[in-house]
């Protein structure tokens, strides 16, 4: 059991990152952590803002095109955890492959707001028992998992992603137990 839940958190540790995967990193804003090999117009703290939420409309609409164009193709994120490595390979193809669960997870964001190239958003979405695909998951329950996501946005598209997420109560409502480590002592 306990195994499944740690890959139950990692399965929606990634749902999460392709969720809120979207930002746009600009090198030509002082903040700006990695140089771009292109000068490239600087993008306003408001258009920063529609490209995330583009990014969260493409993947509830299942619009993989459109996803991958708003992500750079060096995209970076930071999934992992003190508990779970979460790799993140080169290209966005591992970012693409699980927006139709996301999808179906109906991530919507509750607030969000701009500064310089990074983005900071507050969202939620919903794991259901059917979506988890987990032995052990009750398939009629249904949880809302609340994420806090910090973007960043280069040259018009998502450069950087990290983010911190509420998932442990969305599992032990979905009736997994949640054993600290070293068995809780």
């Amino acid at each position: 059991m306990r195994k499944n839940a740690l890959a139950v958190c990692a399965a929606v540790l990634l749902m999460t990152f392709t969720m809120v995967g979207s930002s746009l990193a600009q090198s030509a804003t002082p903040a700006s952590t990695t140089a771009s090999a292109t000068t490239c117009a600087a993008t306003t703290p408001e258009e920063n803002l529609h490209i995330v939420r583009s990014y969260i409309a493409a993947v509830r609409a299942g619009d993989k095109q459109t996803a991958d164009s708003l992500l750079a193709d060096n995209f970076q994120s930071d999934l992992s955890t003190k508990l779970i490595e979460v790799p993140n390979k080169p290209g966005n193809a591992d970012e693409l492959q699980n927006i139709d669960v996301v999808g179906q997870a109906n991530p919507q964001i509750l607030n969000a707001i701009a500064q310089n190239d990074w983005v900071a958003i507050e969202m939620q979405f919903t794991l259901s028992g059917s979506n988890l695909n987990v032995s052990g998951a009750n398939a009629s329950k249904t949880s809302n998992v609340d994420v806090m996501a910090f973007i960043r946005i280069e040259c018009g598209e998502i450069a950087e992603a990290h983010f911190a997420s509420d998932v442990l109560e969305a599992l032990a409502e979905q009736g997994f137990q949640i054993v600290p480590p070293g068995g809780g002592q």
